[in-house]
């Protein structure tokens, strides 16, 4: 039998245009051994593997969708690509899956080495112009635990300060001083620091992983969750943000903090986009104060259910600087409530006026004890009002052009002075439904086009999630994608 010997290295193998060697030459991660320096002893111990190949062990395993370390590493040994990217050679033993396991187990500091890695690629992108910080959207995602929900049980909810308690507590002593100003009275200073929400006093926490939180959403699958939150600049589609919290916790817990973390460390940012679930009073106050525009659907109030005239009833006098009821009494202000997520002006009418009102039972409950109605208005509305408003704006000038070319690329016509003001932000407010009515666009026939294409679930569904996706398009000035969309969907 006769023998051939091949003199071949593992550069010799690796194929010249693999995605690895590209991402080889793009990615420089020498910081590496200067992020992890400390957690290494240079007097004891054994040999250590080589820092920067777990790092480049565990991002494989993310690029290419390996699921477990042990997968991993058994996906190393076999793959000749794999391999040359970790600096292995053909007969190199392949570092053992329970190292990285007891790693992350042993060395938690060594997480920071992935937030760094973040912030390389981000600022390679950045250097690239791929990054510019025009528009930046942030929403997040929920990820399933590892646990089930036989595992979760209730617990009390610990007091402790709000997110954002700190501040509020500079906004409220602003507030004290306007509300001297305003009413000749000032609030005795606060002697009871209210920092629990009494509306959730136990919340469900899994014995398996108490760090997931118990996520219950509409439409969503309900149980143990992480919620993965991230901000991503609107030119290329690159994140340029992101952090994660357990499932249970609000959109808006952590928005600012992202949002403010973007903006003085990664690239200044013009303007911020989201959606319902971020339209917070002081998200506005606290991004106009760093000159971000805020772009975001108005949230629907929560209105009472057991009386008939909301808030929406009571008129607004700028001048007197009063609210009128129905029958036309006042509600003057009172004070500067503190709650453990907000600030509120409460107006409150009085009792006499209440006791003697023919429309008594549809304002006030039964049990309510104060025997006058009380008017809660944010703090910070006038900055919510004021950037909703710029939002309008924005949709009357700048994308005047921009619907013009959306109508010439549905075949119609729009003109701005035909559609008016008031419907303008009839679309604003109520999104993809009132512009698809708008652009003469059969609602039904549209999801089925979508529903052929695959892209959206659900005829009716689909089509109003595509009038959203066209509202957002308008608002960020931006038509180039919205007409391949459609004309992918054959729609022009």
């Amino acid at each position: 039998m006769q023998l051939a010997m091949h003199m071949v290295t593992i550069e010799d193998l690796m194929p010249r245009e693999h995605f690895l060697r590209k991402l080889e030459a793009a990615l420089d991660l020498s910081f590496v051994y200067e992020e992890t320096a400390p957690l290494y002893s240079k007097k004891y111990g054994r040999p250590a593997i080589d820092p920067v190949v777990i790092v480049k062990y565990l991002l494989v395993g993310f690029l290419y969708g390996i699921p477990s370390e042990r997968q991993i590493e058994r996906r190393v040994q076999t793959d000749i690509a794999l391999r040359w990217y970790l600096g292995l050679d053909l007969f190199d033993r392949v570092p053992d899956h329970s190292t990285v396991s007891q790693l992350r187990r042993r060395k938690p500091s060594f997480r920071k080495v992935f937030r760094r890695l973040f912030e390389e690629v981000v600022g390679q992108c950045i250097e690239k112009g791929l990054v510019s910080g025009r528009v930046v959207g942030a929403d997040s995602t929920h990820v399933r635990a590892n646990a089930s929900r036989a595992s979760e049980e209730l617990v009390e909810v610990a007091e402790e300060a709000g997110v954002y308690w700190e501040r509020l507590d500079d906004y409220e002593e602003e507030g004290l001083e306007e509300l001297e100003r305003r009413t000749g009275k000032r609030r005795k200073k606060r002697t009871k620091q209210i920092k629990r929400d009494n509306r959730r006093t136990h919340k469900r926490v899994s014995r398996t992983d108490p760090e997931s939180g118990h996520l219950k959403r509409p439409g969503k699958p309900e149980g143990p969750h992480y919620l993965a939150h991230q901000a991503v600049d609107s030119d290329y589609g690159i994140i340029v943000g992101q952090t994660v919290t357990a499932g249970d916790v609000n959109d808006s817990v952590p928005f600012l903090g992202l949002i403010e973390h973007i903006h003085e460390n990664v690239v200044p940012i013009q303007a911020a986009a989201a959606d319902a679930a971020y339209d917070f009073p002081l998200a506005h106050r606290a991004l106009g104060e760093l000159g971000i525009g805020f772009f975001v659907r108005p949230q629907k109030t929560a209105a009472r259910v057991s009386v008939q005239f909301t808030r929406d009833d009571f008129c607004r006098d700028e001048n007197r600087d009063v609210y009128l009821c129905p029958i036309g009494k006042e509600l003057c202000l009172r004070r500067l409530a503190r709650s453990a997520s907000g600030l509120f002006w409460e107006y409150q009418a009085d009792k006499r006026d209440c006791a003697l009102c023919p429309l008594r039972e549809k304002c006030l409950r039964e049990s309510d004890k104060r025997g006058a109605r009380k008017v809660s208005v944010s703090y910070f509305a006038a900055d919510r009002q004021r950037s909703l408003e710029r939002r309008g704006l924005l949709l009357l000038a700048q994308p005047g052009q921009l619907l013009l070319d959306l109508g010439g690329v549905l075949g119609r016509r729009l003109l701005l002075d035909d559609l008016g003001e008031e419907l303008l932000h009839l679309v604003v407010r109520h999104g993809g439904d009132v512009l698809l009515q708008l652009l003469g666009i059969d609602i039904h026939l549209l999801g089925q086009r979508l529903g052929e294409h695959r892209l959206l679930g659900g005829p009716v569904h689909a089509a109003q999630s595509l009038g959203d996706g066209v509202v957002q398009q308008l608002l960020a000035g931006d038509t180039l994608d919205l007409q391949i969309d459609l004309r992918l969907l054959g729609l022009c």
